[in-house]
Formats: C-alpha cells, sequence, structure tokens
C-alpha cells in the first residue's frame, strides 16, 4: 500500500467515525431531552423521581440538565466513589 493510499483510508476512517460520533451524541441528546421531559411532566403532576446515575460525574451532569424545570433537586454524592471522578 502506498503512502498516498494510507493517508486517503486514514482520513475516510477518521471521517467515518467522526460522523458516527455525531450520529450517537445526537442520539445521546435526544435521549436526554426525552428523559427531561418526561421527569418534568411527573413532576408537574406532583410526584417525587429518583434519578440515579452511574458515577457522580454522571448524576452533575442530570443536576444541571434537570435544573431548570422548577423542581426541588436534592442531590446525595456517593462516598465510595469520592476522588475517582476527580482530574
Amino acid at each position: 500500500m502506498e503512502v498516498n493510499e494510507a493517508a486517503v483510508k486514514a482520513k475516510d476512517f477518521r471521517i467515518s467515525f467522526e460522523n458516527l460520533c455525531e450520529s450517537a451524541k445526537s442520539e445521546i441528546d435526544a435521549l436526554a431531552e426525552t428523559e427531561k421531559e418526561l421527569i418534568s411532566l411527573v413532576v408537574e403532576q406532583g410526584e417525587r423521581v429518583l434519578v440515579t446515575a452511574p458515577t457522580n460525574a454522571a448524576v452533575d451532569n442530570r443536576v444541571e440538565k434537570l435544573s431548570d424545570i422548577g423542581a426541588n433537586i436534592v442531590r446525595i454524592l456517593n462516598q465510595n466513589s469520592r476522588g475517582r471522578n476527580q482530574i
């Protein structure tokens, strides 16, 4: 394989990977928006909702996304993972 051919394949792979990532991001954003809408509807009916996530950072992301729906949000820290998510 020539260098030019390898470069073209690498470029094509990068473009394909970027398209895949963009598609996945769009789906994740849509899922997060759907989750937010459902939680908002339940809260509007006076119900309470427990939202969990696998890491403290993921919980922080959910709290941020849900902060504008007008609900009282209580953030509970998982002591066992303290420090693992810090940079």
